[in-house]
């Protein structure tokens, strides 16, 4: 057994409005939580307000957030027009202090497209200037792979790591390794203890994105892996909303994957 902080996001609901997903999950007894927030109202009262009550009443940990501008980072904040760049920072200035208000530690981004010719150099400088200004609000920002993005490669992730040092956070995301043709342990190895929150789904050879214990991937493993590299984060079940049928199925994931965890 293996002590494990084990958790689910939000976003699993989708599109049930973040509100009630996160209510959802606290009378389901889920207390390790990461919200996604789905729009900007919700980084603001009255919403952001609502969050923080759920949160208290149901005595949850918001571990990270996961905003929705991530499909917009390569043309806010890695493009090329600089009054643009500076209204991004401005606007992800207002998302950590929202997410600082929920007592989120982890902030995450998915970063630049990878077909994009902004500069590894001058990739790290903006990344590093994020971190900067998330840890005014004791956040991590973090770097997720994802297929689409740049860090879907482990070269990049590794330079990344070397060019930013100590202070480079990485989110690991199973699936998002499948879609890359990444195998899992590498990414692990490559992120090592830089990771601060993994994103957990299960697979089989004809499905890469299914609620853990619904397939083939070794989770036993996985962690005692995390456990041997000395990386100590959430791990929070995130899945794509069409992965299943009804909410109790959620849940039940959520404890298949408790039983792995001494806690």
């Amino acid at each position: 057994m293996i002590a494990l902080d084990i958790g689910v996001s939000t976003a699993c609901l989708y599109p049930m409005e973040t509100e009630k997903a996160l209510r959802a999950l606290g009378e389901a007894g889920i207390t390790t939580v990461e919200v996604f927030l789905n729009a900007d109202c919700e980084a603001r009262p009255p919403i952001l307000h609502e969050l923080c009550r759920i949160r208290d009443y149901y005595g949850m940990e918001i571990r990270a957030v996961h905003p929705y501008t991530s499909a917009f980072e390569p043309f806010l904040l890695f493009g090329n027009y600089e009054r643009r760049v500076q209204d991004g920072f401005a606007w992800y200035e207002r998302l950590f202090e929202a997410s600082a208000a929920l007592g989120a530690s982890v902030f995450v981004i998915h970063g630049d497209s990878r077909d994009s010719r902004t500069d590894d150099q001058v990739y790290f400088e903006r990344f590093h200037r994020l971190l900067k200004q998330g840890g005014i609000y004791q956040l991590k920002v973090a770097q997720e792979n994802v297929e689409r993005c740049k860090s879907r490669d482990v070269d990049f992730i590794v330079r990344m790591k070397n060019a930013i040092g100590d202070d480079c956070h990485f989110v690991l995301d199973v699936k998002q390794c499948l879609r890359s043709h990444v195998e899992i342990d590498a990414m692990l190895v490559s992120m090592g203890r830089n990771i601060v929150h993994i994103h957990l789904s299960d697979h089989t050879a004809a499905a890469d994105c299914l609620l853990p214990g619904n397939g083939r991937f070794d989770f036993g493993a996985f962690f005692a892996k995390q456990q041997s590299l000395g990386i100590t984060c959430g791990n929070i079940v995130e899945v794509y909303s069409n992965s299943f049928q009804q909410s109790k199925e959620l849940f039940k994931s959520y404890n298949y994957l408790k039983r792995f965890s001494i806690c």
